[in-house]
């Protein structure tokens, strides 16, 4: 069986879901995010989807249910559409990228960009009404949430970073140069 895994990593705002979605339409292939999984979870119990919440929310299904439970929905969905490429958006766990190197050959992109580029972009966003009206001391202070705090850790793992303090154009340059590399 064949298996495209791209993992996308990076902060909030750096350029993740413009990344997946960019190579999702490129090589025909689907997206996948732990977040919407714990985004139906909030859901159902009326709770205010927020960055807060749902990264509360992920600690809570990891830490009582097993630090796997996102690593086996992702395995489950590779399994289920083994031969479409597939990109992993916001994945912020070593545990789950090392569980999926386990298994399957992954790539990993982590994208970054500088405070200021991510701030202005998650107050531009339409998709996540509650950042657009974040504050930069609120965007400051979400920075020490526990989803963000192996993104360092990450970046050093990545088989490509790329900085996007630009455009999207310059962005699509960047990842149509490293796939045409690696593939």
């Amino acid at each position: 069986m064949q298996h495209n895994i791209y993992i996308i990593c990076g902060p909030s705002g750096a350029g993740k879901w413009t990344t997946c979605d960019y190579l999702a339409r490129k090589m025909n292939g689907l997206i996948w995010r732990p977040s919407d999984l714990t985004r139906e979870v909030l859901r159902e119990f009326s709770i205010a989807d927020t960055r807060e919440n749902l990264s509360k929310m992920m600690h809570i299904l990891r830490n009582r249910f097993t630090p796997d439970i996102y690593v086996y929905a992702a395995k489950e969905y590779i399994e289920k559409h083994h031969d479409t490429p597939i990109f992993f958006d916001g994945i912020r766990k070593i545990h789950f990228i090392k569980r999926l190197q386990e298994s399957y050959d992954c790539k990993i992109i982590f994208l970054d960009a500088t405070l200021r580029i991510r701030y202005d972009r998650l107050t531009d966003r339409w998709d996540k009404s509650w950042e657009s009206e974040m504050s930069y001391e609120q965007f400051l202070s979400d920075e020490n949430l526990e989803s963000e705090k192996e993104n360092n850790t990450i970046r050093e793992l990545a088989d490509m970073v790329i900085e996007n303090n630009s455009t999207k154009d310059e962005l699509f340059d960047q990842i149509d140069t490293y796939i045409m590399k690696n593939a």
